[in-house]
Parts: C-alpha cells; structure tokens; sequence
C-alpha cells in the first residue's frame, strides 16, 4: 500500500513528464539537461531542477526553465489531487517566483485537490503582478494549448 507521499511524488513526476513531452513534441530539437550540466548551449532547452533563492533566502528549485531564442519561462509544477496545504503554499510560490531573472513564469497547477479559492488567488496575483516577469497559471490542457500557440 502507497503512502499519500509516494502517492504524491509520483503525480508529480508525471505533471512534469507531461511538461516535457508537451515541450519536446512542439520543440523536437529541444535539448533537455539538468542545471547542474548546463554550460553554454545555444536554445531551445529545457533545463531541469533549476536553482533560486528563495524570498527567505534558501536554496530552492524550479522544475524547469523553457529557453527559447527571444525570452526565457520558468515552469513551476503543483499537483494537489486531494485537500491539503499546497495550495496554502501558493503566496509563497508567488512571491518566490516575483524575484526570478525569466522573462515569464508559469505556473502549471492540476489536480481537483486544491481549493478554487486559493487558485482564483494565484490567477489574480499573477494578473496584478506587472513589470517582469510575466506570469500565468495554466492547468495541463491549457498549459498543451499554450505550448502549441508557441507559449504565447
């Protein structure tokens, strides 16, 4: 029997799956590297496992970030499928993601777990939010829907 844990990591792994074949199915020339072994590559890639400092200045990481030619996207990946605190973590995400050097951020969130309220909260901040980066919140099928219109 699964813990709810082994259960959680593992929908994760398979959001951030789905981000990358989404990404590698519009970009097949897509190179696909951890942070860790990025040196100077020409775009596009998907860098995995991205590191940041976090608002209370710790080390954290980003799922992806999407480098294209003309602007740089941040991916962060939340999968709640039942209630619980993730989405009580969402103010955090935002302001973490707010200080971040990408042109845009994305925040791919699915999963019937967390509360509309907070992701109304989410959609709102990031429709508030001007200046740089640009930022977004977008479930899988609109996150496939956007990738396909060239993530615009």
């Amino acid at each position: 029997m699964s813990t709810s844990g082994a259960k959680a990591n593992t929908s994760g792994r398979l959001l951030e799956e789905t981000v990358t074949r989404t990404i590698c199915g519009w970009l097949p020339e897509i190179k696909i590297l951890l942070a860790k072994d990025r040196t100077h590559e020409d775009p596009p890639l998907l860098v995995r496992h991205v590191p940041y400092r976090s608002i209370y200045g710790t080390p954290s990481k980003t799922e992806f970030v999407l480098v294209l030619p003309d602007k740089s996207i941040r991916i962060e990946c939340k999968w709640q499928s039942v209630s619980g605190s993730v989405d009580e973590k969402y103010p955090y995400m935002f302001l973490n993601m707010s200080t971040v050097g990408e042109d845009e951020v994305v925040f791919l969130l699915d999963g019937d777990g967390a509360k509309r309220a907070a992701i109304q909260w989410l959609k709102s901040a990031c429709q508030g939010h001007t200046g740089k980066p640009k930022m977004s919140v977008h479930t899988i099928s609109s996150f496939v829907g956007w990738v396909q219109h060239g993530c615009k």
